[in-house]
Formats: C-alpha cells, structure tokens, sequence
C-alpha cells in the first residue's frame, strides 16, 4: 500500500529522474561506475533519507515508509515499511560515516556537475525537495532539522570545486 504523502513525493520524482538519468549513466560511465543511474538515485535518496530523518534523534515510522513507498515503486523491492525503518536504523551510522558532519550532496550531483549542468540543477532540486518531504514526514520540524536543511540547500547549491 502506498501513502498519501510518498504517492505525491514519487509524482515530484518521476520527471526529475527520468531526466537526470541518461545524462548521469553517461557520468557514471566516465567515472569507471558500473551501478546503473536509477540505482545511484536511489541508493543517494536512501542515504539522505536516514540522515535527515535521524537529524532529530528519531526516524519515524511515517519517514521509514516514505522511502519504502518510493523505493518499492522504482526498483520493486518486496520490503515493508517496518523492515525499511530497522534497515535504516542500522545504516544510519553508516550514512554519518558516508556524510560525516558536514551536509550531504548525492553522489548523483557530483557526477553530474562537471559536464552536465542542467541535469545537475535538475537532480538539486529533485533531491532538495525530497529531503524537505523527508523532514516534513513526521508532522514537525525540529530546530536541528530546519538548520539541517539551511546547511544542506547551501552545500547542494554550491558546486564543487573545479567545476
């Protein structure tokens, strides 16, 4: 079953990949990076997922089954929403070793900089308004959350170095 919130997040989704994705498999294809694009987009909002959701010390069940929703829906994994939430619990400390302390940029943007810069702006936005549906999943917003978020939009926004 799917919900409410993650049927309207999936719809923002749909167009952004569809267009990020040839662009991005020929990145990740110069890049010597075998995964196919949907499957970094997906592992990039897996990962942001679990850290924006445990930015308040508390990933909810609303917030596990959002990606469960969205995950199901474009790479048909059989998990259920409590499966997701234990799964994300436990990849959490592996997303902060990913991130570290500082925000997160998906690895989709990063490939796509350098030589693709609409489908970069394309893949921020997608991936900005994705963690805002994230953080907004529980019914609240935390003060460590809303800062999150500020941090992160200025670290998505901002291209890397040498690009």
């Amino acid at each position: 079953m799917q919900h409410h919130v993650s049927a309207a997040r999936i719809a923002h989704l749909e167009p952004a990949i569809a267009e990020i994705s040839p662009p991005l498999e020929e990145a990740l294809r110069d890049q010597g990076e075998e995964r196919k694009p949907l499957e970094v987009i997906l592992d990039d909002l897996t990962a942001l997922a679990v850290f924006f959701s445990a930015a308040d010390d508390d990933i909810s069940e609303k917030e596990a089954a959002m990606i469960s929703d969205i995950r199901m829906h474009f790479a048909a994994d059989k998990d259920s929403a409590m499966v997701m939430q234990i799964i994300m619990k436990q990849a959490e400390s592996q997303v902060r070793e990913r991130f570290g302390n500082g925000s997160p940029v998906p690895l989709a943007v990063r490939s796509l900089e350098r030589r693709h810069g609409a489908a970069a702006e394309t893949a921020r936005g997608m991936f900005f308004r994705f963690v805002n549906g994230i953080v907004k999943a529980d019914g609240r917003v935390t003060d460590s959350e809303e800062a999150l978020l500020a941090d992160s939009r200025k670290a998505l926004y901002q291209p890397a170095a040498g690009v």
